[in-house]
């Protein structure tokens, strides 16, 4: 699976250029997680940390996306960016960017529901651009503790969208 490789950049972190290709448009950052499954959590984590961030659009989904299509949809946006703990078979707390086609074909998840299956319900009679920010978990068992591989790379990424909204 390709991953949109020069937009990440050393440390396996996404770069500014990415969101800077849609500067003129509505970003909405999607968290999904479950937060029950140690590094499954990290997209409530990164919610929390960047929630507050002036300019941002951000929901936090948990680990029931499907309960929130109809708000996803009401916000107007022209990109949605999902945030979650993905298994690509990477290192541990590797981010990868998928495009929405890659999220697709993309079947493993621990939630009730698959992302096609939202994207889908989400883009009925709508145009958005969709991607997957998505960080290689370490540990998903039952359990609420998150890695510190995993950890270091949400800090990252959040360090990265704070510089970037707080701008």
């Amino acid at each position: 699976m390709k991953q949109l490789q020069k937009y990440i950049i050393r440390n396996n972190i996404l770069n500014k250029e990415f969101l800077n290709k849609f500067k003129e448009q509505k970003i909405l950052f999607v968290c999904i997680s479950n937060i029950l499954r140690n590094d499954d959590g990290i997209g409530e984590y990164i919610y929390n940390n960047i929630s507050k961030l002036p300019n941002i659009l951000v929901v936090n989904v948990g680990s029931s996306p499907e309960n929130y299509v109809s708000k996803i949809r009401k916000y107007g946006v022209d990109v949605i960016i999902f945030i979650d703990s993905i298994i690509l078979d990477s290192n541990p707390g590797e981010i990868n960017l998928l495009e929405e086609e890659e999220i697709k074909s993309y079947t493993s998840s621990t939630h009730s529901i698959s992302l096609e299956m939202i994207i889908n319900q989400i883009k009925r009679n709508k145009k958005f651009s969709i991607y997957l920010i998505g960080i290689q978990p370490e540990n998903i068992s039952i359990g609420t503790e998150i890695s510190d591989k995993v950890l270091k790379s949400a800090d990252k990424l959040i360090e990265m969208l704070s510089d970037y909204y707080s701008a």
